[in-house]
């Protein structure tokens, strides 16, 4: 489990989006990446997973974030 620094809005209703995540590379370098798109959001007992979407150069790539609710925490999934 890897707790990772998260940029994050919030609309009106509440609702957490990611904007930008600190992912950590082969190298053991923190990069920090946008999130191009979310493919999809779930929720589960307190925690909303969020399949991502960014680049790594000019390719796409995926991750799963998961934002923990109740401790206001996010893991890469």
């Amino acid at each position: 489990m890897q707790v990772l620094d998260v940029i994050a809005v919030y609309n009106t209703k509440g609702r957490v989006k990611p904007l930008y995540a600190s992912l950590v590379d082969l190298y053991g370098n923190v990069c920090k990446t946008k999130i191009e798109e979310i493919k999809y959001t779930k929720e589960n007992r307190g925690i909303i997973t969020y399949c991502c979407l960014y680049k790594s150069g000019d390719v796409l790539k995926e991750c799963i974030l998961d934002f923990y609710f109740m401790y206001h925490i996010w893991v890469l999934g």
